[in-house]
């Protein structure tokens, strides 16, 4: 997960000025094609700072997803938040662009506090909730009216991963 500077140092083109629209930016674009082309990789997550992220793969176009940060006090550990936090998604089964959400709200989170922090349960919750309301396909739901049984599977990915798969699984 490069950020924007290391994404155009790893493909060896100059940075340009920014695009209002990073999924249409042309600079962006070839900076994106010429990693997917050399490296191969199967996803490339791009953290833009205040624009948010790109998820790029081979054969689609990029998914941009805008930033959820609502105050940045410190981006120190941002990038670390955002590929612990997709990786934890993708290995809980969420497809790359949910991963890429959620992780998004990690940072979001984490820089909005002094220092190299973490982000706690509610706090996701809390930043999914405006969210939710915006992105129903694409949201993190709090549990309600669950089955009883301890073996009732969660609703999906993000539920598992913000409250804890059931019957402590």
């Amino acid at each position: 997960t490069p950020n924007r500077k290391e994404a155009f140092a790893l493909a060896g083109i100059p940075e340009t000025s920014r695009s209002s629209d990073p999924a249409s930016d042309p600079a962006l674009r070839e900076v994106v094609d010429a990693l997917l082309s050399r490296l191969k990789p199967a996803l490339l997550l791009i953290t833009l700072g205040e624009q948010g992220m790109l998820l790029a793969q081979r054969g689609a176009p990029p998914h941009h997803i805008p930033t959820v940060a609502q105050e940045v006090y410190d981006v120190s550990g941002a990038g670390d938040t955002v590929i612990a936090s997709f990786t934890l998604a993708v290995a809980a089964g969420a497809s790359p662009l949910e991963a890429a959400v959620f992780s998004n709200h990690a940072a979001g989170v984490v820089v909005g506090k002094v220092g190299t922090a973490s982000v706690t349960p509610d706090e996701l919750r809390r930043s999914f909730r405006p969210y939710n309301r915006k992105h129903p396909t694409l949201s993190l739901h709090e549990p309600s009216g669950r089955a009883t049984s301890p073996r009732a599977p969660p609703r999906g990915f993000s539920e598992a991963l913000v409250f804890g798969a059931p019957g402590g699984r």
